[in-house]
């Protein structure tokens, strides 16, 4: 008896569209996300740190059909990556549940927008979408 054909076999991963996928994450969300924030002068009053804020989380990115908000960029990446390694990005194990967390926090702020913010603890979270689409797109570079 061929015990071998009962076993499940683990999904064969096309690296070349993770990593398309990856380099779309980090202009998207790893770089657009912080731009705005980060591009605000230092003495900047509370008032231009919560525009600077929504426009990075809630008008992303823009187009002709309009803008398009972080979160509903995370869902379709997150669907393109669930399709590839077989479950959502959270439940993949490293690096991709960290991708997905550092994308948690950082979409997690635009709940905050109508209270106080703390500009360095959002420039941290929203930074940290940039770090760990770099960790998840080296990881998948030593997997070579």
């Amino acid at each position: 008896m061929d015990f071998g054909r009962h076993l499940p076999h683990p999904p064969v991963v096309d690296a070349e569209s993770l990593r398309e996928i990856l380099d779309d994450v980090q202009h998207d969300l790893g770089k657009h996300l912080l731009l705005p924030v980060r591009l605000l002068p230092a003495d900047a009053d509370a008032d231009a740190l919560r525009r600077a804020a929504a426009t990075a989380l809630l008008r992303t990115r823009r187009g002709p059909g309009g803008a398009v908000s972080a979160a509903a960029l995370w869902a379709g990446f997150a669907d393109e990556l669930a399709g590839l390694l077989g479950r959502a990005p959270a439940d993949a194990g490293p690096p991709w549940d960290g991708l997905a967390a550092a994308v948690d926090r950082a979409l997690a702020w635009a709940a905050r927008l109508d209270g106080p913010l703390d500009r360095a603890a959002l420039i941290a979270d929203l930074a940290a979408v940039g770090e760990a689409t770099r960790a998840a797109s080296a990881a998948l570079e030593g997997d070579r």
